[in-house]
């Protein structure tokens, strides 16, 4: 039996472009041109969104590094009144941040190995995406995983597979088909896409698990399957991104970087105040900082005959 997962962001909008400031208190460093562009802008309407929605409105300014090196932002556009960097997205421009050892606090909008301590590091990250599914694994009783791929997807589910492979060594078992039987101590782990998964036969109902790439608006997904992902996407508790999505509807990876917008401006809120922790239920999972660390815990659901099942 399948159950039809639809998204809680989708039939419901963008909110109006509206005039930013002129002089800028936080600068924000997103991509206008590129190959990250489009996400970019997912990442900056969240952003907004969180940022209109709130009573504490610090002046705005959007730079696009499109063509720009971080050196070069960090020494022209940082000025006597910023308080507050955030950007900018691709892991091989936070390398440059963490490596400028920026003067002031920075939030960048993806995580590499390098730290600095004015720099907080926040992604939505497959070391997250694992644990979390790890967690529901280790609950279930597991203590081996028999690993499906969708051979056109497996550079998609590469940096989660290594993930996987951290935590699981070898207690992850390789497989080409749905094995006939899956022992007590097993579970499955599909990684590939919605289409792949209803194209599935024969699987379990229970002990499966996918990703959150497996997950599509409007798929029809088996009975029993677990995966975690961002709450924002199942829960309504946030209608400035309703209001984002019904002005301009995005599929489900760009749903996910609205969350993920919104939620970096809530931290970007705890760091301009000071706070060296706090913890808050976040649109893209449960969000710890404790100095300049930041951890992200997703939301794990099971599907069933009636629906979904958090955990």
């Amino acid at each position: 039996m399948h159950q039809k997962i639809v998204s809680r962001l989708a039939g419901s909008a963008l909110l109006a472009t509206l005039p930013l400031q002129v002089q800028a208190d936080v600068l924000v460093i997103l991509p206008e041109k590129g190959p990250m562009a489009v996400a970019a802008n997912s990442v900056r309407e969240g952003l907004n969104a969180a940022y209109y929605a709130g009573n504490y409105r610090p002046a705005l300014r959007f730079i696009d590094n499109s063509e720009r090196s971080v050196a070069d932002i960090l020494k022209t556009e940082v000025k006597k009144n910023t308080q507050l960097i955030i950007g900018p997205l691709a892991r091989d421009q936070v390398e440059q941040l963490v490596e400028s050892k920026p003067a002031i606090k920075t939030l960048s909008l993806n995580q590499v190995s390098q730290t600095h301590s004015n720099v907080w590091q926040f992604a939505l990250s497959p070391d997250e995406d694992a644990r979390a599914i790890t967690r529901r694994m280790q609950a279930d009783g597991l203590s081996e995983i028999i690993v499906l791929t969708q051979p056109s997807r497996a550079s998609n589910t590469a940096r989660f597979r290594e993930a996987m492979n951290r935590l699981w060594g070898n207690k992850l078992i390789d497989a080409r088909q749905v094995p006939r039987q899956v022992e007590a101590y097993q579970g499955l782990l599909l990684l590939g896409d919605a289409t792949w998964l209803d194209q599935l036969k024969r699987l379990p109902s229970n002990k499966i698990y996918t990703i959150p790439l497996g997950i599509e608006e409007n798929a029809s997904l088996p009975k029993g399957l677990q995966f975690c992902d961002l709450p924002a996407l199942y829960k309504a508790d946030w209608p400035e991104l309703l209001s984002v999505y019904q002005q301009k509807p995005v599929s489900m990876p760009y749903q996910r970087l609205l969350a993920f917008g919104a939620d970096a401006w809530q931290i970007a809120r705890v760091i301009l105040d000071n706070q060296s922790s706090h913890s808050f239920e976040g649109r893209t999972g449960q969000l710890k900082i404790v100095d300049n660390v930041i951890e992200r815990h997703p939301v794990c659901m099971r599907v069933e005959s009636n629906g979904l099942k958090f955990y």
